[in-house]
């Protein structure tokens, strides 16, 4: 609502994102190492051809290249507190991967991971299933958006913690989900 609505927020974390994240993205500069410690340059060469064409399509819905996947995890984060995303290795059914390199992110929204979810029995909290020393295992995140309009029950699918990154801001140990840097403007 801030950012739509509050100019100043919006400025915020315009700025914020051009200086995290640029407008080229945040590059890679590959710097394999042969056994007596120097550099592979062919092979340097080679990682870096396939980065720059997995870069052109690194998600699933391929609407964005990686600067602009960046941009949107980093205000995400920023603004919600959290961001995530899953990978997707090698084959994955009905998926084709956006480039010759068989790996691909899913951008996941944080209100896909339903806040109200919680089971004491099962360790899930907000959405979050964990072990017994409190480390994630398993993330519940809804198969479909539950705001969209024909949808009637959210369902979840489990996915592994393995293959979730949770950026995330957190001000407690044990906190699970992030919070906003626009959360204490909230009361002004």
């Amino acid at each position: 609502h801030m950012e739509q609505n509050y100019d100043l927020a919006l400025g915020v974390l315009n700025t914020l994102v051009a200086n995290v994240v640029g407008a080229n993205g945040i590059g890679i500069e590959p710097q394999p190492r042969n056994a007596d410690g120097s550099i592979n340059d062919d092979l340097a060469r080679q990682i870096l051809e396939l980065f720059k064409d997995w870069a052109t399509c690194p998600e699933v819905t391929r609407q964005h290249d990686w600067p602009s996947a960046q941009r949107l995890l980093v205000r995400t984060w920023l603004r919600d507190g959290e961001a995530l995303l899953q990978e997707l290795v090698g084959l994955v059914p009905f998926l084709e991967h956006g480039s010759a390199v068989p790996y691909s992110l899913e951008l996941i929204e944080p209100d896909m991971v339903p806040l109200d979810m919680d089971d004491s029995e099962r360790r899930i909290l907000q959405g979050i299933e964990a072990n017994a020393w409190g480390r994630p295992t398993v993330y519940h995140v809804y198969k479909r958006h539950p705001g969209d309009p024909d949808v009637f029950v959210a369902e979840t699918k489990r996915v592994p913690a393995s293959l979730i990154r949770h950026l995330r801001i957190v001000n407690r140990i044990n906190q699970r989900r992030g919070e906003s840097i626009l959360a204490s403007t909230f009361t002004r």
